[in-house]
């Protein structure tokens, strides 16, 4: 999304994540075998939200980050939230419920081997706990709570972007960019409109976004 909103070019490499994440060659860029990873000049750079500064630094110009201060720090809790919390809490989620049937029948071993390639312990620890017992996993509650967390966040920040669109200031724009699996969710200006019209919702408003 990022990359579409600077109109910058790119070569999209889709992973299906059924394994190529462990491929010798992916690791070498990024050694966490988790995505997304961007390669620019020639040098990979991993996590979301280190991505998302990145090429804010490296191509200043749409500015993406808000000019005050304040906003700016609002970003960052945005993200710390995202990169500390929800998501590992996604890919409970996901485990506990879409990934769930890659598991059905094997034994405790067979998913022991198939988990065994993670790099990061904890994760594998979440997917092995919810590959057993699905959303009665003891790590789900939390999961839901930390993605409430987030939208609860979420629907503050729009409500204040449209209160300053109205004043005429300028908008917030604190929007999680970091949880978007982009370019697949459509134009920026489709993502706006989406994002406006669930604002307005909130504060009660009728009418087209």
């Amino acid at each position: 999304m990022v990359l579409a909103e600077k109109g910058l070019e790119y070569q999209e490499h889709l992973m299906t994540l059924r394994g190529d994440q462990f491929d010798p060659e992916y690791l070498k860029l990024n050694p966490n075998a988790v995505v997304p990873t961007l390669v620019h000049d020639g040098r990979p750079v991993i996590e979301s939200s280190v991505i998302l500064y990145y090429l804010d630094e490296a191509f200043p110009q749409p500015p993406l980050m808000p000019r005050d201060a304040h906003e700016r720090a609002l970003v960052r809790q945005y993200n710390k939230l995202i990169d500390e919390y929800v998501h590992n809490s996604c890919t409970i989620l996901t485990f506990a419920t879409a990934f769930r049937p890659w598991f059905a029948g094997l034994s405790g071993a067979e998913i022991e081997q198939k988990l065994a390639k993670a790099p990061s312990k904890q994760r594998t620890e979440y997917k092995r706990d919810v590959a057993l017992h699905g959303l009665d996993s003891k790590y789900v509650r939390d999961a839901v709570a930390y993605h409430r967390q987030l939208l609860e966040m979420m629907d503050s920040s729009l409500a204040r972007d449209v209160l300053a669109r109205r004043r005429g200031g300028d908008p917030v724009h604190p929007a999680p960019r970091a949880l978007a699996p982009a370019p697949h969710v459509g134009s920026p200006a489709a993502h706006r409109r989406l994002v406006r019209a669930h604002a307005l919702a909130r504060l009660g408003e009728k009418g087209a976004p």
